[in-house]
């Protein structure tokens, strides 16, 4: 094996060589199974060392057309490097990753970055961090995470306060893009907590224009049919909580709402809540008459002047608008005072065609035809808008209070 010590200022100071692909220029052994001692180099196979400025202690290049120019295998770890002020390992490319690492358990990790320091934070914003990753590369990433399997996540974040923070001074905190899925998904499993939170602590007014800026909240899509913002709740009851039931709600504001555009309401009457009083049950369908301040009960008489409305949710018709609602107050019912509801009727006095008056009748919490114009001034529930015969059933109106 040829190989020389150095004698002169211009040579290396060992020279040794190998022409075996199974075999290595030079091998260094230290042969000790004590532990180590004499500082970092203490135990080493081979110590390289330099107070040449900029200077590596220990060089390793490779130029054939493929491998590393250092390899390092270690129980512990292949390749450890530790600097009193500096960085522990700093890796450089000019053509491919500064930095390569890569395991194949699923119980660890590539890259495992630790800072054991316990201090406040200091240095910026990435003081105390166990990874930073820094670019100058126009639309690069400091750091990017990828995941190249059937399902996971690119970048996973865990932490006390968030999992994921975001900061840019100028630009946008936090950004997310899909072509296949939601852009972003934001989970809260404590029912104490938010989904998602927008908050916008500026204070001061925001600037005039059109720009849509200063929000807490802001939704926008350019689709089709599509919504900028949508609320929606788990329930068994398509509904929402039922006439008069308490449960959630799709949407709730705390202040004044302003609207530039149109409003559509999918329900079928203007309601108003009501206290329902007297002996006789009302349901849906029900016609009431006033028996009080914010008090009904169900009519029993016809042509009653003191005629309140329908009770809303018969049928296929769910109120539009409910005001005056008190969701922790069961005994109160919906009354359709305006629009198209379903309302119990009676045809037994007279058949009921399309467009005919209605009124109270002598069967409680029906309607039937008016046929008196005298006594049906004042006591017309609404105008038909089906027709039946004879008997009693359910037939759709529109309310429409004289």
């Amino acid at each position: 094996m040829p190989g020389h010590f150095g004698t002169l200022e211009t040579e290396d100071g060992a020279y040794s060589e190998s022409q075996s692909s199974a075999h290595v220029g030079f091998f260094g052994n230290n042969t000790s199974t004590d532990v180590t001692a004499g500082g970092g180099a203490g135990g080493s196979g081979v110590f390289g060392l330099t107070v040449t400025q900029n200077a590596p202690g220990v060089f390793g290049a490779n130029n054939g057309v493929t491998g590393v120019g250092v390899q390092g295998n270690g129980p512990d770890a292949g390749v450890s490097g530790f600097s009193e002020n500096g960085n522990g390992l700093r890796a450089f490319s000019n053509g491919g990753d500064a930095l390569y690492a890569a395991t194949g358990s699923s119980g660890h990790v590539g890259v495992f970055g630790n800072n054991t320091s316990t201090a406040e934070v200091t240095g910026g914003g990435a003081g105390g961090a166990g990874v930073f990753g820094l670019t100058v590369s126009q639309d690069g990433a400091g750091v990017f995470g990828s995941n190249n399997g059937p399902k996971g996540v690119g970048v996973q974040g865990n932490g006390p306060d968030a999992g994921v923070s975001g900061f840019s001074e100028n630009g946008v905190a936090v950004r997310g893009h899909s072509n296949h899925n939601d852009g972003g998904q934001l989970f809260a499993h404590d029912v104490g907590h938010n989904g998602v939170l927008g908050l916008n602590d500026a204070s001061g007014s925001a600037p005039a224009g059109s720009s849509p800026v200063g929000n807490g909240v802001y939704g926008y899509t350019a689709v089709t049919a599509g919504s900028g913002v949508v609320g929606a709740v788990a329930s068994t009851n398509p509904t929402g909580a039922g006439v008069t039931g308490i449960g959630p709600v799709a949407g709730r504001f705390f202040g004044d709402v302003v609207v530039t555009g149109d409003v559509q309401l999918t329900g079928g009457d203007l309601a108003e809540e009501f206290h329902l009083v007297g002996d006789l049950l009302a349901g849906p369908g029900s016609v009431v008459v006033l028996a009080g301040l914010d008090h009904v009960r169900v009519s029993d008489r016809p042509y009653d002047r003191r005629v309140a409305g329908v009770v809303s949710g018969a049928g296929n018709y769910r109120p539009a608008l409910v005001l005056d609602r008190r969701p922790d107050q069961p005994d109160r019912f919906p009354l359709a005072l305006n629009g198209k509801v379903w309302c119990n009727v009676d045809a037994d006095s007279g058949s009921i065609e399309v467009g005919d008056l209605l009124t109270t009748s002598s069967r409680p919490g029906h309607a039937m035809r008016a046929t008196d114009p005298q006594q049906s001034f004042g006591a017309v529930i609404g105008k038909s808008l089906g027709a039946l015969a004879k008997g009693q059933g359910l037939l759709p109106i529109l309310v429409a209070l004289q």
